[in-house]
């Protein structure tokens, strides 16, 4: 019986090798190591598999639970074995120090001889949480940019933990349309070079990059349509690029913007949070008035803060104009106080936006804003009014006074509002509650089984007055899946945290 259903299990080994390289080519390559050891018929099938393969990846968890000997000596024996032409995707999660400098050197040329076109060389301890760290501590040592000299095949590079340096004669890659550079150290004239080099550019990721003064990204035929800034050193950013579609910083102090020739540009998110109350602070007025002309804004609280101060002290530089925004999402870190209220409000009271048609407000962003020692009660522009204006979306909702008080606000001044959604902090509940709220009066629960507090803050809602007979309050319990309404930025934390893919 037993032997029986051995033989029964065991069908899938009786398939014609062609199948079980398909199944195998499917799988980790790690995972297709494993399979030598079921029995005879698969000891070598990995093998084969491996010759011919065009993805090779030594990534996070290939390298996982291995010591640098280790890793080194199954990553030269693997590349033995392959003995293909091609290699599309060459992955490398590893941190070599000085003493597996030259294995690493001759990995790297291995992909290159044989046409890789996505290079992802990650050279830091693939054992350790992916933090920021001194670059000096931990660079790698290797001539990466002179390794890809005179290479065109490669379309995407992306590298961490590395100093780059221009060889002597760099005339760039011709091919190269992606390039990510994670906790790398680049001077301003390197990185000046590579994007002027490098004809067909479309995506420039840079995170947590050192030694960088001023970026500068120009001309007249960059093809550049994708920027993200994240958390660098440079004081200014230089921008001439007639094709540029996305724009991402996130970070310090800069001294100056320059956005000249962006008419292409659509969407931008910038966010200071952390940094609000350093001096200089970020003129938003001459940011926005360069990019005045987008579709998509996602910030921080910084520009509403700047423009209650120019309220104040300076009302003359007031009011800026976004006559084409659609879609705006503001990023606050935890529960909207009286003073951030103020901000929003001064935000709306001096900023044209006639075509807003979709408004985000997420207070579950990551950075904590800074916040002032006093605050005043925040007074709500009476002379407001959202003519477009039809979905509003406020995520971590507590029901706070001032949220409520926001959430007044909208429901007074969207005169043609269709949904106003409102999504419930993960710390909302207090206790269940297993009658369920049904829909009612243009409100409705989205959770089946309310909580008393949840029921409370709907009997709430209910008695709110709005100037939209048709609009709708929606409530979504935190955990909810709700994809029907996303902003274009989708995730804070991600474009903040991880814009480089690591």
């Amino acid at each position: 019986m037993k032997e029986s259903m051995a033989k029964s299990c065991d069908r899938i080994s009786e398939l014609p090798d062609g199948i079980l390289e398909s199944i195998l080519s499917s799988l980790p390559m790690k995972v297709a190591l494993r399979s030598s050891v079921l029995s005879k018929r698969w000891r070598n099938l990995w093998k084969y598999l491996w010759i011919h393969a065009t993805t090779l990846d030594f990534g996070k968890e290939f390298a996982k639970a291995q010591t640098q000997e280790q890793f080194v000596n199954t990553v030269n024996q693997y590349l033995q074995l392959h003995s293909g032409n091609k290699i599309e995707k060459f992955l490398l999660h590893f941190y070599p120090g000085e003493h597996y400098k030259a294995n690493v050197e001759k990995w790297i040329e291995f992909a290159i001889l044989r046409g890789v076109e996505e290079l992802d060389l990650i050279f830091c301890q693939a054992t350790e949480k992916y933090t920021l760290v001194e670059i000096g501590e931990y660079k790698v040592e290797i001539d990466l940019l002179a390794i890809l000299f005179g290479y065109d095949s490669l379309v995407h590079l992306r590298t961490s933990h590395i100093e780059l340096n221009l060889p002597i004669d760099f005339t760039g890659f011709s091919s190269l349309q992606t390039l990510c550079l994670s906790q790398v150290s680049i001077t301003d004239d390197t990185l000046e070079s590579i994007v002027s080099k490098c004809p067909l550019l479309t995506n420039l990721y840079l995170r947590y990059c050192n030694n960088l003064g001023s970026i500068k990204v120009a001309g007249p035929n960059l093809q550049l349509k994708t920027l993200s800034v994240i958390l660098t050193d440079a004081y200014e950013v230089d921008i001439f690029a007639p094709n540029l579609k996305s724009v991402h910083f996130h970070g310090g102090i800069l001294y100056g913007y320059d956005f000249r020739n962006v008419s292409a540009l659509e969407d931008v998110f910038i966010s200071a949070a952390g940094y609000e109350h350093t001096e200089p602070e970020h003129d938003f007025i001459q940011i926005f008035s360069g990019v005045s002309h987008i579709k998509i804004l996602t910030m921080c609280i910084a520009p509403p803060m700047h423009i209650a101060m120019l309220e104040e002290y300076f009302p003359d530089n007031l009011p800026l104009s976004l006559p084409n925004l659609q879609e705006l999402q503001i990023l606050i870190g935890g529960q909207i106080g009286e003073e951030y209220l103020g901000y929003t409000f001064s935000f709306f009271k001096h900023t044209i936006c006639p075509c807003l048609e979709k408004l985000f407000i997420d207070l579950s962003c990551p950075y904590s804003p800074w916040k002032p020692d006093t605050a005043k009660e925040a007074e709500e522009p009476s002379s407001c009014f959202f003519y477009n204006l039809q979905i509003v979306k406020i995520t971590s909702f507590q029901g706070s006074h001032t949220e409520m008080k926001m959430v007044e606000f909208f429901l007074d001044k969207a005169v043609v509002l269709e949904s106003l959604v409102l999504v419930v902090a993960s710390d909302f509940h207090l206790e269940k509650d297993i009658d369920s709220i049904k829909e009612g009066d243009g409100v409705a629960s989205q959770s089946e089984n309310c909580n008393v507090p949840l029921r409370i803050l709907h009997d709430q809602l209910l008695q709110l007055p709005k100037v939209s007979t048709d609009a709708q309050i929606l409530l979504f319990e935190h955990w909810e899946v709700d994809t029907s309404l996303c902003p274009k930025h989708k995730h804070a934390a991600y474009h903040l945290d991880n814009i480089c893919c690591y």
